[in-house]
């Protein structure tokens, strides 16, 4: 979309010459935007005050890739190929932040600098130059303008914006000045953009830490005596926790006498407060009125005060319909803190909103004839009927300041079933740009659902009951359009639709939240949140929720009268639940593609569902066909993935996960390069091919594994392994000593090692999950090694060095086949249990049983997922 901004605001070239730009004597598409100075001119160039809503729209887009940078002149190029030079105009000290746009492969620039591992000749002068080069249209670039640099050649269709500092405040009059603050221009020198430099040090510090070294068997009683550092269990939240401790512990008579007692209170409440509740719903404005009709917001709002729930305010703030605009509300502290600050303000969006509307109008008239173009119209024509949209409401009638956003439609299969779901795209029209949050909130992810489960199985398990629990699914009926939005957000809830039968775009009004707003995320995880909690904190019910999808788990014996009990939660509030879509009570249950089935009363296993398989396989498959992805293909595939992630299991599939998460960032998309590809493939392979994901009541058990190793130089080289598996209790039950000499792996090629100790402190951790995997696997562990080096490569899962690599591989396989991902710290050598194993010294492991170790086996398992390392490999 940003693309057709340029192309509506910047459709005639310049006659003006430009210095540095091969133009062969014809005009140029080079436009400056915002301050120049040119001695003894300066100030803000003509087509600043041309293009004041495009000077907005772009200095907002720019902002969203550089949130902490600051310029005073963009320069926006259109297939312009720039010859060797330097920006020696820019403000010394500064830098230079660039994009690339459009349809395009090569077209890097190239930066000169020392140590660059590319090779540029300058054609003009024949001078070899070593540099970087920035793939502008893979990311965001930042680089020195007062370096050499150039234009590579390229083919296809090419638009670059680069913003650089081009004046210092003394240049500008504050007329000047402020037109380019209007047109929101981070310009360097303002305080919200200062840089304050440090004080200086003139007194030398040092810093010395004394201590004494724990006793090895001390250390190992006290790490196990605090457990894992992110037990599977610590992932419950408290109130869940109590409420499955309530429900097993409990007499399934009392328990369900306490919950008709609890329904009974509220609702007599409920008829209590009915002529207030009328009274609230006559004061809302009149769209609120028809999207919340139904809704006991007073008794809501009663219910979590009651349970003494952080967030009650959320009950107030549906009556007043949610802002699309600005700060998110915080919730008190129930979410995790993060700073998450608006790369755009409400007045910039109302700015630019004109030059938005424009490409968004032009993009979508494109799309008239498309193939999804009528089931998204007449999905739109039913949201009207129902009263969620407005419309079509005429161009003419909304003000300059008004957004306009972009309707598309996604197809989406399930069971066998094709539906296409319409997506309002409230960043390109950067309404998203706008908020801001102090908290992550999210829903319960599969991790959670899991813990939940495997608590609970260990709970029964301490109280003799041998019966297998049953699950359920409740999922909330058109969950967003059950929640409206405020006044306020009105101006920017206008909806871009394709109509193939006029061939033009309609506009409609949105009353709720729209799908694809960042707020609406929040609103709506922040309501099922309250309405989950009053399930846990006062009616007992385990259960956890993703988005819409509640996920209840029962005693089999008793789930007609709990789903009697939900049936009355939903009516007693005013929700809405999918009906049609409600399954009974089972031993399994499927939900946003994984399914969930108990094996015995102490296992179950999660799996993808083989439709959301088959969907992924065709959707992954299709994308690795082509050489550019679009953004939005890349979001809505790691959002499908999202809630799989927890049974795409270890380290390198976080990895993988990780790097499509960032190209999903990219603005307008990513090439297919080796990296995407790989990530895709690796990926694809894991969902379409992934064993069942079996977990137990045993995941309370955490293993500590210490692991150390001892390399001596010289001519008789030995090599020392050493590990110990400490118990939960605290006591080691197991361990080995093993001494060899280095050539016994020098199939691995060991004598190629620039850092033997490195790869063999990495060896011993492979070495010790291999003799205890029966143990360990499906638990959880700590892994105690005393190099700092190998623990930070085996976290990272990568490492510089090749044999190092191998390990990394090895340990990777071996999470995904052992279910089980280790945690990694350091111990202090002194305070090493496995020290002196490492060295054949086992005096204080007396009657601990020893473990032999065969060194060759391991050896080749290496080989095997390194190949190059062999030797006589290539």
């Amino acid at each position: 979309m940003c693309v057709q901004v340029l192309q509506q605001a910047f459709n005639t070239p310049l006659e003006a010459r430009r210095a540095g730009i091969l133009q062969d004597g014809r005009p140029v598409e080079y436009f400056v935007l915002g301050a120049y100075k040119c001695l003894p001119r300066k100030g803000v160039t003509k087509l600043t005050g041309e293009h004041l809503s495009t000077a907005a729209f772009i200095n907002a887009f720019m902002l969203q890739c550089f949130p902490d940078a600051s310029w005073s002149a963009f320069v926006v190029t259109h297939n312009e190929s720039s010859a060797l030079h330097v920006d020696s105009a820019n403000v010394p000290g500064t830098m230079n932040f660039a994009i690339g746009l459009g349809s395009y492969s090569g077209g890097e620039l190239f930066v000169e600098s020392e140590g660059g591992a590319h090779a540029f000749e300058d054609p003009c002068t024949g001078e070899w130059l070593w540099g970087d080069c920035l793939a502008l249209n893979l990311g965001p670039c930042r680089f020195d303008g007062r370096a050499r640099h150039a234009t590579l050649p390229w083919v296809g269709d090419r638009w670059s914006i680069i913003a650089y500092s081009a004046v210092v405040q003394n240049d500008l009059s504050p007329t000047q000045e402020q037109t380019l603050w209007s047109c929101g221009f981070p310009l360097p020198w303002t305080s919200a953009f200062s840089k304050v430099p440090s004080a200086p040090r003139n007194v030398p510090q040092v810093r010395m830490t004394i201590g004494i070294p724990w006793d090895p068997c001390d250390f190992a009683k006290e790490a196990a005596k605090r457990g894992h550092p992110r037990h599977l269990f610590d992932g419950i939240p408290p109130v869940l926790k109590t409420a499955i401790d309530a429900t097993v512990e409990q007499s399934e008579v009392g328990l369900a006498q306490h919950r008709t007692e609890v329904l009974r209170r509220w609702v007599l409440r409920a008829q209590e407060l009915a002529p207030q509740e009328r009274a609230l719903h006559d004061r809302m404005p009149k769209h609120l009125q028809a999207v919340l009709k139904g809704k006991r917001l007073l008794v809501f709002g009663e219910m979590l005060v009651a349970c003494g729930y952080g967030d009650s305010s959320i009950a107030s703030e549906i009556g007043e319909g949610f802002d699309l605009t600005g700060p998110i509300p915080a919730s008190g502290g129930l979410f995790k803190p993060v700073v998450e600050p608006a790369s755009m303000t409400k007045e910039c969006l109302r700015a630019a909103a004109s030059a938005v509307r424009a490409g968004i109008l032009r993009a979508t008239e494109r799309v008239c004839s498309s193939e999804l173009a009528q089931e998204v119209h007449d999905i739109t024509k039913e949201e009207v009927d129902r009263g969620w949209l407005e419309g079509p409401v005429p161009l003419e009638q909304l003000s300059e300041t008004c957004s306009l956003s972009r309707r598309f439609g996604v197809e989406q299969r399930s069971g066998g079933k094709r539906k296409v779901r319409p997506i309002d795209n409230l960043s390109e029209s950067f309404i998203n740009s706008t908020v801001s949050r102090t908290e992550s909130i999210q829903p319960h992810g599969l991790d959670v659902v899991c813990a939940g489960i495997a608590y609970r199985l260990r709970v029964r398990e301490r109280f003799g009951r041998a019966s297998v629990p049953k699950l359920k699914i409740i999922d909330l009926h058109k969950a967003y359009k059950q929640l409206g939005i405020s006044l306020d957000a009105i101006q920017d809830s206008f909806l871009c639709v394709p109509n193939p039968e006029t061939g033009k775009p309609s506009i409609y009004a949105c009353h709720v939240l729209p799908f694809g707003s960042s707020a609406s995320v929040a609103a709506f995880c922040r309501s099922t949140m309250g309405l989950w909690h009053l399930g846990c904190a006062l009616l007992l019910i385990h259960w956890t929720v993703f988005y819409d999808d509640f996920i209840v788990l029962n005693e089999a014996s008793s789930t007609k009268h709990l789903d009697m009990v939900l049936n009355c939660f939903w009516d007693l509030l005013g929700w809405t639940v999918a009906r049609d879509k409600e399954s009974d009570f089972d031993y399994f249950a499927r939900a946003l593609g994984v399914k969930i089935c108990f094996q015995s009363e102490r296992v179950f296993v999660v799996e993808n569902t083989p439709e959301r398989k088959a969907e992924l396989d065709e959707t992954i498959t299709r994308l690795l066909g082509l050489e550019w992805v679009e953004q939005h293909e890349l979001t809505s595939l790691r959002g499908r993935l999202q809630f799989v992630e927890g049974q795409i299991h270890g380290r390198r599939s976080g990895r993988f996960m990780q790097l499509l998460s960032r190209r999903a960032d990219f603005i307008g998309g990513s090439a297919m390069d080796s990296d995407l590809q790989a990530a895709l493939t690796f990926l694809k392979d894991r969902v379409v091919g992934a064993p069942p994901r079996v977990i137990s009541a045993r995941r309370e058990n955490a293993w500590f594994i210490f692991t150390d190793a001892a390399y001596g130089d010289g001519q008789t080289s030995t090599c020392g392994l050493g590990g110990v598996l400490v118990a939960p209790d605290g006591k080691p039950i197991r361990f080995f000593s093993c001494l060899f000499k280095d050539d016994a792996l020098e199939d691995l090629r060991f004598s190629d090692v620039q850092s033997p100790i490195y790869f063999l402190e990495g060896l011993a951790v492979v070495v010790a999950l291999h003799v205890w995997n029966s143990l360990v696997q499906g638990s959880e562990a700590v892994c105690f090694v005393d190099n700092e080096a190998a623990k930070s490569a085996f976290i990272a899962g990568k490492s510089p060095c090749v044999h190092f690599s191998a390990l990394s591989e090895w340990l990777s396989d071996w999470e995904e086949r052992a279910s089980s991902f280790p945690w990694f710290e350091r111990v202090s050598s002194a305070a090493n249990i496995a020290d002196g194993p490492s060295r054949d010294d086992c005096s204080h492991l007396a009657g601990v049983r020893r473990d032999e170790i065969d060194l060759q086996s391991i050896i080749l398992a290496l080989q095997c997922f390194l190949p190059e390392l062999s030797v006589g490999g290539g």
